[in-house]
């Protein structure tokens, strides 16, 4: 039911808020779990594992003698993860390449530190499979994930045109400028998620083969392109 898809989709931007980048909350001095990275060697070290912003890489700060440097981050693009094993205490991470260990870092953890990425991998299993599939309104959070980078709740008129550029659905500056004040409802020369969202429903509605691309995804939406039966028609 929608009910259902909608907390779902609220339990997930909880966990991944846990599980991302913690100095974008501005959350002390700390990127992500404290855990210790096992080398090729096994060797352990002490390390701190993160999503990136735009939820795409697992990152970690690097163990090696250049780790001081606090921009020295390591990452592997979720995109190349193949396989993963997740335990009480382990978190391995396989791509084509090599295999990445993680162990626990307090042992004492009452529900192991590696639990809300046991929870993560089966989400994205659960979209890959097509039991749970990524609908239009995944697609509006991810990329206001990957915009909203200071986790600042609101985008400037500046970010808009570039991440509308970026998706190739941009118009010509004047016709962007005049739907960011028009949708800008509070008058704050700022658009917050839900006057985005519109945004986003405008622009890609616009385009008969998006519109029915998210139809298929996302079968309980309307058709953006066409007006609700129950709302007058825009003029």
């Amino acid at each position: 039911t929608p009910e259902m898809a909608t907390s779902k989709r609220e339990k997930l931007g909880e966990l991944l808020q846990l599980l991302e980048d913690k100095k974008l909350r501005g959350k002390g001095k700390d990127r992500g779990s404290p855990v210790l990275k096992i080398n090729k060697s096994g060797i352990s070290k002490k390390t701190e594992i993160f999503l990136d912003s735009g939820h795409k890489k697992i990152c970690w700060k690097r163990t090696g003698s250049l780790s001081f440097f606090s921009s020295n981050i390591r990452s592997i693009p979720l995109t190349d993860v193949v396989d993963t094993q997740i335990s009480h205490d382990t978190l391995k991470i396989i791509t084509p390449s090599r295999q990445y260990e993680f162990k626990a870092g307090n042992a004492d953890s009452r529900n192991g530190p590696f639990e809300n990425w046991r929870r993560f991998f089966q989400h994205r299993a659960l979209q890959n499979s097509g039991i749970e599939p990524y609908t239009f309104a995944d697609y509006i959070q991810a990329t206001w994930n990957e915009v909203d980078t200071d986790r600042s709740g609101s985008l400037k008129m500046d970010e808009v045109k570039a991440v509308m550029h970026k998706l190739g659905v941009a118009r010509d500056a004047k016709y962007i400028e005049e739907m960011f004040r028009r949708l800008d409802a509070d008058n704050n020369n700022e658009l917050d998620f839900d006057e985005f969202t519109r945004c986003m429903q405008e622009l890609f509605g616009q385009r008969p083969e998006v519109s029915a691309i998210l139809r298929k995804a996302d079968p309980a939406k309307p058709d953006p392109a066409k007006p609700d039966p129950g709302e007058p028609a825009a003029i």
